[in-house]
C-alpha cells in the first residue's frame, strides 16, 4: 500500500473514531447527569422518555455544529442516530433527507427517508409536504400534486398550501390551480400573495 494512501486511510479512521467517541461521550454525559431523587411514585417510563429527549436534543445540537463547518457526512451520521431514536421527529427526517439530496447528492436515500417520514407520521402535514417538494424540485409534478394535496388536507400553513396551486400551474391545469388559489383566499383572507396569484390567473382566462 502506498504511504500517502495509507496515511489517508489512517486519517479517515481517526476522524470516524473521534466522531464516535464524541457522540458516545455526549450520550454518556446526558444519561449520567444526576437527576432529582426518585420517589417510589416516580414513573419509570416518563423518566426514560425525558432522558431520551435530552439525548436526542443534545445530538441534534451537536450535528448543527458539524453542519456549519461544512462536514455534511458527519452531520448525516449523527442525524441518522437522532431519527433512529425518535422516528416521529419529522424535522430531523426532512433535514437529513435534504442533506443527502442537496449536500451529498444521494437523492435515492433522501427519497427513502421522505417515505419513511410519511410511514411513521401519517398525520403530519410536513412529512407529506417535504416529499411533495422533493418531487416538485425534480419536476415530477403529478406526484408533487398528490403529496401537496394531502398536506393541505392535513392543515398545512397558508404559505405551504401555495405549492399545490403552483404544481397545478406547472402541469397546465389552470382550472385546478384557480380552485386551489380560491380555496386558500377563502380560508386565509389575509393571504395577499395568494390573492394576487388568484387575480393573475383570473385575468388570463
Amino acid at each position: 500500500m502506498q504511504p500517502l494512501r495509507y496515511a489517508r486511510i489512517k486519517a479517515g479512521h481517526r476522524h470516524r473514531c473521534c466522531v464516535a467517541c464524541a457522540v458516545a461521550g455526549l450520550i454518556a454525559a446526558l444519561v449520567c447527569v444526576p437527576g432529582p431523587a426518585h420517589s417510589a411514585a416516580a414513573d419509570p417510563e416518563a423518566t426514560a422518555t425525558a432522558v431520551l429527549d435530552q439525548v436526542v436534543e443534545g445530538l441534534w445540537e451537536r450535528s448543527d455544529r458539524f453542519f456549519h463547518h461544512g462536514d455534511y457526512e458527519t452531520t448525516t451520521r449523527i442525524n441518522r442516530l437522532v431519527v433512529r431514536m425518535d422516528p416521529h421527529f419529522v424535522e430531523g427526517l426532512n433535514t437529513l433527507a435534504w442533506l443527502l439530496r442537496q449536500g451529498l447528492n444521494r437523492p435515492q436515500e433522501a427519497l427513502a427517508l421522505h417515505h419513511r417520514a410519511i410511514q411513521d407520521n401519517p398525520e403530519r402535514w410536513d412529512a407529506f409536504f417535504d416529499l411533495g417538494l422533493f418531487y416538485f424540485d425534480t419536476k415530477n409534478y403529478p406526484l408533487a400534486v398528490h403529496y401537496f394535496r394531502r398536506s393541505v388536507e392535513l392543515e398545512a400553513p397558508a404559505a405551504k398550501q401555495h405549492m399545490l396551486a403552483h404544481a397545478y400551474e406547472k402541469m397546465g391545469r389552470k382550472a385546478d390551480a384557480l380552485r386551489a388559489w380560491r380555496a386558500i383566499v377563502e380560508k386565509f383572507p389575509g393571504d395577499e400573495p395568494a390573492r394576487r396569484n388568484l387575480e393573475r390567473l383570473e385575468k388570463e382566462e
